[in-house]
C-alpha cells in the first residue's frame, strides 16, 4: 500500500462563553473570551494499484482537503465556543447569533483538539485520513498534539448519551457527522425531541450543501493528467476569480 501525504496550518478564533459552575440552571453570562489558535493537520492518502486510479484518488485527497480548509475558516474561525453546562446561557443570549455555535465536552485545548481531530476525519472521503493534528494556543504557546494513523474517533469523547443525553437533537454528536455542523443540544421531552428531528432530517439537505458544492468545485477545477492529478487546487482563488459560490452560514 502506498500513502500521499499533505500537512497545512490555519489560524482562527474562537470565542469562549462560560456560565456559572455554582449554578447549572443559571443564564447568566460569567465570562466571554476569544481565544487564538493554529489548527494544524497531517492527513494522507493510501491505496492499492488494484483499487482506485491515482486520478480519482489525487481528487479525493483535494476533496477533503477543501472540506476541512472550509470547515476552519468558515464554521470554527469566529464561532461560539461553549460547553454542555452553558446551555442555558447559550440559548437565552445567543439564540439569533450569526456566529456559528460550537459546543465540545469542555472549553480547553484538549477538548476542541479532539474534536477537530474526530470531526476532520468524519469529513474526508473513502482512502483519505487525518492521521496527526496539532491545536496551539497563540497567547500562551501551548499545543496539544494528536497521532493516530487510523483516523480513530479518540476515546477521550464522550458518546451522545453521554454528552447530550437521552433527549440529544441529533442521534451521534457533531464530530461523527460528515457535514458542517459543531452544534448540539438537547430536549426537555421526548416529543419536543420526536418534532426536532424530524425538521432536522428535512433541513439535512442544507447542511450537507457546502460539501457537495466543494466535492462538484474540485471535479470541475481539477485537470485529471498524470503530470497534474497530484497537485492541489486552490478554490479561494478560483471563486474570487469566477465570483461564484458564497458559503452560507449554519445554525
Amino acid at each position: 500500500m502506498s500513502k500521499i501525504t499533505l500537512e497545512n496550518n490555519l489560524a482562527c478564533t474562537v470565542i469562549a462563553v462560560l456560565g456559572d459552575d455554582n449554578d447549572k440552571e443559571s443564564k447568566e453570562i460569567q465570562f466571554v473570551e476569544p481565544f487564538n489558535f493554529v489548527v494544524s493537520w497531517s492527513m494522507f492518502a493510501s491505496y492499492e494499484d488494484d483499487d482506485i486510479s491515482i486520478e480519482e484518488l489525487s481528487i479525493k485527497q483535494n476533496i477533503s482537503y477543501q472540506k476541512i480548509e472550509h470547515l476552519i475558516r468558515n464554521y470554527i474561525n469566529n464561532s461560539i465556543w461553549y460547553e454542555p453546562d452553558a446551555i442555558p446561557v447559550i440559548d437565552a443570549h445567543f439564540p439569533s447569533s450569526q456566529n456559528v455555535l460550537m459546543v465540545t465536552p469542555g472549553t480547553n485545548v484538549m477538548h476542541i483538539a479532539n474534536c477537530l481531530f474526530a470531526k476532520f476525519n468524519s469529513i474526508c472521503d473513502d482512502y483519505i485520513t487525518v492521521c496527526k493534528l496539532e491545536v496551539q494556543d497563540s497567547a500562551t504557546g501551548i499545543s496539544y498534539n494528536i497521532e493516530d494513523y487510523d483516523g480513530e474517533i479518540p476515546a477521550i469523547l464522550p458518546k451522545q448519551e453521554n454528552f447530550m443525553g437521552e433527549l440529544s437533537v441529533y442521534d451521534t454528536p457533531w464530530w461523527e457527522r460528515s457535514d458542517v455542523s459543531t452544534y448540539d443540544n438537547r430536549c426537555l421531552s421526548k416529543e419536543e425531541q420526536d418534532k426536532v428531528r424530524s425538521n432536522l432530517a428535512d433541513s439535512k439537505e442544507l447542511l450537507e450543501e457546502d460539501f457537495k458544492q466543494i466535492e462538484k468545485d474540485v471535479r470541475s477545477y481539477m485537470t485529471v493528467t498524470k503530470e497534474s492529478a497530484a497537485e492541489i487546487i486552490d478554490l479561494e482563488q478560483q471563486r474570487v476569480k469566477n465570483k461564484k459560490w458564497t458559503p452560507k452560514i449554519v445554525k
